[in-house]
């Protein structure tokens, strides 16, 4: 199988290194304007329709990864197409008080069934202080509103990841195309199942016969900003475009993934900015 990601962002890198982990024989390809540090063998060229398709035709490329809204600008011919967080909506205003934490839901289809992962938890504090992780009648909402959502729209195989939030009117969508979200590293490095048996199954629209697992570790990961331009080397670590980077800690429980977390914010040295959290219960 040969694969191609177009698109250089950290949404593209995270998807890349987790298809090289793959324990079937596949060729990925990563085009884009510009290189990803961290990232081995990206082609830079120039983005415009004629390059990007005669690109997939004299690879001879069988699934593309994209953003939508690139695709649309691409008009691409001659591959599968996996759409990665669709822009159905670029700001959705909700009229209620919040009274919980916001959560983000990554859920994916093959045009006719939906799998969900796990929710990732934005707020860092409220672990800390011991308080309910999410009721499962917010997450079932959200899993309800991404199913109509993607079911809505059968031509879009992909994944969609959207953000909500629980209000005194019920669990509202509230944001889309979470460009940058450091939650996708939550969601692909705790998955057991591998990425190119999941991107088969959706091809084949039988992501309803694949058992689609992740584990039950608990992962805290952060967007830091970085007061160095050299990053130490660790496989939880990633540099972005400085001075951003993402750092990740994963363990059996919330004490051992804090500590591991920490230990990686104080050898980096920088400032958390943005915090993710998944943990199962």
């Amino acid at each position: 199988m040969k694969v191609l990601i177009i698109g250089t962002s950290f949404h593209e890198y995270v998807i890349a290194k987790t298809l090289q982990k793959s324990r079937h024989n596949i060729d990925v390809k990563v085009i884009g304007t510009r290189e990803i540090p961290g990232l081995d063998g990206v082609e830079v060229v120039a983005m415009d329709s004629d390059t990007v398709n005669n690109y997939i035709k004299d690879k001879d490329i069988d699934i593309v990864i994209i953003r939508p809204e690139e695709e649309i600008s691409f008009h691409l011919r001659g591959a599968y197409i996996f759409y990665i967080g669709p822009s159905l909506y670029e700001r959705i205003h909700y009229y209620h008080h919040e009274i919980g934490k916001e959560f983000i839901l990554f859920s994916f289809t093959d045009g006719r069934h939906v799998i969900h992962a796990p929710p990732v938890k934005r707020d860092y504090g409220s672990f800390v202080s011991g308080d309910l992780w999410l009721p499962e009648q917010d997450v079932t909402t959200a899993q309800d509103i991404n199913t109509r959502l993607l079911l809505e729209s059968p031509n879009y195989t992909g994944f969609l990841h959207n953000r909500f939030i629980k209000t005194d009117g019920g669990t509202e969508l509230v944001g889309c195309n979470l460009i940058g979200e450091s939650a996708i590293i939550n969601v692909l490095e705790l998955l057991e199942t591998d990425l190119v048996d999941l991107l088969n199954a959706v091809q084949q629209q039988k992501l309803d016969q694949l058992d689609v697992r992740w584990s039950e570790d608990t992962m805290i990961t952060s967007f830091i900003t970085c007061t160095e331009h050299t990053l130490p080397f660790s496989a939880n670590i990633i540099s972005t475009n400085s001075p951003l980077a993402v750092v990740w800690g994963r363990g059996e429980n919330m004490k051992s993934a804090t500590v591991r977390h920490q230990a990686l914010l104080e050898m980096v040295g920088g400032e958390c900015e943005r915090l993710t959290v998944v943990q199962r219960v």
